[in-house]
């Protein structure tokens, strides 16, 4: 049976909800339920402010518990396009564009040309936030952007893309 990964992530939280899912710097521990539920509350949120199953979101972020989740997240949902966050500004305009990017998202202080890059081409940007020292409180988004409606939810399917990858070759 194919399944995606958002049902791979529900069924691992059903089965081992307290199993450690991803170890982060300090030994910042996410087990498959709080797991499963940052996959769920970021896909929500993509959804409510307009996007879709279809929709191509850029990732430009540090290396980190953060950025795993992110990617976890998007691709679970969407179609994820990690892109180097020490890509130069002229690197970020040809990437953004050859995505044919949805949108954008960073983390909450980030000061990548991507940002300016994203602003040029009216992509919309997503603000990650960081955890504090409390780990067991949801990552969210926040952006100055809005659609005028959000739309209804639609599962990804086995065969739908999930994830871009810009490669040399």
């Amino acid at each position: 049976m194919k399944m995606t990964l958002y049902n791979l992530v529900a069924a691992k939280a059903e089965t081992h909800k307290n199993k450690t899912a991803i170890l982060g710097f300090n030994h910042v521990i996410f087990n498959y339920d709080h797991l499963y539920q940052q996959v769920t509350h970021i896909g929500q949120q993509l959804h409510q402010l307009g996007l879709c199953r279809y929709s191509r979101i850029a990732l430009v972020l540090p290396n980190g518990v953060e950025a795993a989740i992110a990617f976890i997240s998007v691709t679970s949902h969407m179609i994820c396009a990690p892109l180097n966050p020490n890509y130069s500004q002229h690197e970020f305009g040809f990437y953004l564009t050859d995505l044919r990017a949805d949108a954008l998202v960073v983390m909450e202080d980030s000061q990548s040309s991507a940002i300016a890059v994203a602003n040029k081409h009216h992509i919309p940007i997503f603000y990650l936030s960081r955890f504090a020292n409390d780990t067991s409180q949801l990552l969210g988004l926040t952006t100055s952007w809005r659609e005028t409606q959000p739309l209804e939810y639609t599962s990804p399917e086995p065969h739908d893309i999930a994830l871009l990858l810009h490669t040399s070759g």
